[in-house]
C-alpha cells in the first residue's frame, strides 16, 4: 500500500494539477479521413491471381465500417484456392506524415503487414506500399503495393504488385469489390 501512496505522489509532483484535469479534445477528421468513407459497407469480392498455381480464383465477401471518423476496418471472408481465409485491414490517416497508414493480418500467414500509401490527386486511387516476405524467398523481404481503385459509388477494383530481383513491379493479384 505504501508503494501505491507513494508512486501516486511521484505522479501528482510529475504533473501538474491542470494538466492531469484538462480535458481532452479530439482532433477534427481532415477531408482525407473523409474519403476513407468510400469503403463503408458490404461488398462481394472477386480475385484473380497471376502465376499461382491452385489459387487462380478467390470469392469472398467484405465487410467495411468506420470506427470512428479516423479509421476504416475492413474484414474480409473468402475462399482462397479451397482454403477458408479471414483478413482484417485497418486503414486511416496520419496528419503530421501527411500519409494514408495501415495494417494487414489473415488468417494463412503469421506476418503483419504494415502499411503507407497516398490517395492520388484525383481522389480516385488510393495506392498503399508495405514491406514483406518474398513469394520467392520467404527469408528475404521486398517491396508489395496494393491499389484501391474507387470506379463508382458500388464498385472498387484492386491490384496488388509486388518488386521482384530487378526491382520491377509485377502484378499478382487483381479484382472488384461489388457493393452488396
Amino acid at each position: 500500500m505504501n508503494r501505491l501512496l507513494s508512486l501516486f505522489a511521484l505522479l501528482l509532483l510529475c504533473f501538474p494539477t491542470g494538466v492531469v484535469a484538462q480535458e481532452f479534445t479530439p482532433p477534427e477528421p481532415t477531408a482525407e479521413h473523409e474519403l476513407l468513407k468510400q469503403f463503408e459497407g458490404q461488398w462481394l469480392t472477386e480475385c484473380e491471381f497471376m502465376g499461382m498455381p491452385g489459387q487462380e480464383v478467390c470469392k469472398g465477401s467484405l465487410s467495411c465500417r468506420m470506427l470512428g471518423q479516423f479509421w476504416v476496418i475492413n474484414e474480409m471472408d473468402a475462399d482462397a484456392g479451397g482454403q477458408p481465409m479471414k483478413a482484417v485491414q485497418t486503414i486511416g490517416y496520419d496528419r503530421k506524415e501527411k500519409k494514408f497508414i495501415g495494417t494487414w493480418v489473415d488468417s494463412m500467414t503469421d506476418f503483419q503487414w504494415d502499411y503507407s500509401g497516398k490517395w492520388l490527386e484525383d481522389k480516385k486511387q488510393l495506392v498503399m506500399e508495405a514491406e514483406g516476405p518474398s513469394f520467392t524467398d520467404p527469408e528475404k523481404k521486398t517491396d508489395f503495393r496494393d491499389s484501391y481503385q474507387f470506379v463508382e459509388k458500388d464498385l472498387i477494383r484492386f491490384e496488388s504488385s509486388m518488386k521482384d530481383e530487378a526491382g520491377k513491379w509485377v502484378t499478382f493479384a487483381r479484382g472488384e469489390f461489388k457493393r452488396k
